[in-house]
């Protein structure tokens, strides 16, 4: 079967199995294809790679994609159809975000013999999944752009994502004191705590436009023994970035006043690591990124999410930011699929923005 450029690429991609903060491989994959193709880059300390691809007077634009994967990809292998690519549903494929990256440094082959209109920044981001780690860190001093397309989302590079919420951890530990089960008087039973603290905690709807939910949870290591510690985290979402401030402050006493109860020691950090982020449809870039999806007969499908992204912290920092997909369904999931057409039709669209 017979594949494009960009697809090799792609298939280059996904085959490094690499979590956050292992990357070496993707990394050093970018940068040699970066420096074949001529393509100035810098790593700055968080190891986000900026990339410029020189052009004419238009103002400069950022294409932003991250080289993590949400999880190992458990010995999966790659099966290519005549219209997806695929894994055999051992494991996720890594189309997020690598669809991403293999459309950038496409657009850095293609540079040198079809130049820009402007300058365009090729932004490949480290532990999108952990949090939005590259993102947070990046060095905004080697960045030019004010104007960014941020490739992550699913689907069809139509879909465009209008809205994605806040995001905050809550992070809970109780000290106790660890005791023999025959002498359990002399405990102080940190897991017992939390399991009551927790149980009393509404999850789901924590409240109208607010989620919580509690990822992890961990107490004990022998079952012949009070366990002295434990430990929880959860996350607390919404669209109101104040909300999510407010719940996880609430969370936070919640978890404090049962400790006193019980003569525990809490420790309970509450923080927001990402603002919520709304689309700007008045703005240049998103009237000039619909333009060119007309021109190849697309229609924008406007779409909200539920997940957080890049996105959501490089809009906070005074950028156009547009969160857009590129061919990939099923994240995070044995199912993940690329759709072959869709991945070559984002790489089109994206090189005419660029133009």
């Amino acid at each position: 079967m017979t594949l494009t450029p960009l697809e090799t690429t792609f298939l280059d991609l996904v085959a490094f199995d690499e979590v956050y903060p292992h990357e070496k491989q993707v990394l050093d994959y970018i940068k040699k294809r970066l420096d074949k193709a001529k393509i100035p880059w810098k790593q700055d300390k968080t190891r986000n790679i900026i990339a410029r691809v020189n052009g004419g007077d238009a103002p400069a634009l950022a294409l932003v994609g991250h080289t993590d994967i949400a999880a190992p990809l458990a010995g999966r292998k790659v099966v290519i159809e005549p219209g997806v690519i695929k894994t055999d549903g051992t494991g996720l494929l890594g189309a997020d975000d690598k669809a991403a990256v293999a459309i950038m440094l496409e657009i850095a082959d293609q540079a040198p013999s079809n130049p820009p209109a402007g300058p365009v920044e090729l932004i490949f981001t480290v532990g999108e999944e952990s949090g939005t780690q590259g993102a947070k860190g990046l060095t905004m001093e080697l960045v030019e752009s004010r104007r960014m397309l941020v490739l992550d989302w699913a689907g069809s590079v139509a879909n465009i994502v209008t809205k994605s919420p806040a995001y905050g951890k809550i992070d809970v530990e109780y000290i106790g004191r660890d005791a023999h089960p025959a002498e359990w008087q002399e405990g102080k039973n940190a897991g017992a705590a939390l399991i009551e603290a927790a149980g009393s905690l509404q999850q789901g709807e924590y409240q109208p436009g607010i989620t919580c939910n509690i990822g992890i949870f961990n107490f004990g290591n022998a079952r012949n023994k009070v366990p002295g510690q434990a430990a929880l985290q959860a996350e607390i979402r919404s669209f109101d970035t104040h909300e999510v401030e407010s719940a996880g402050a609430e969370i936070k006493a919640h978890f404090e006043s049962a400790a006193k109860a019980r003569d525990i020691k809490p420790v309970v950090i509450a923080t927001v690591e990402a603002p919520a982020y709304q689309l700007n449809q008045s703005g240049e870039l998103f009237a000039q990124l619909v333009s060119k999806l007309r021109e190849h007969r697309l229609e924008p499908n406007l779409q909200p999410t539920y997940g957080c992204f890049d996105g959501n912290i490089l809009a906070s920092r005074n950028i156009e930011v547009i969160m857009l997909g590129a061919g990939g369904y099923n994240p995070h999931s044995p199912g993940e699929h690329l759709d072959r057409a869709e991945f070559a039709e984002a790489l089109a669209i994206m090189l005419a923005v660029c133009r």
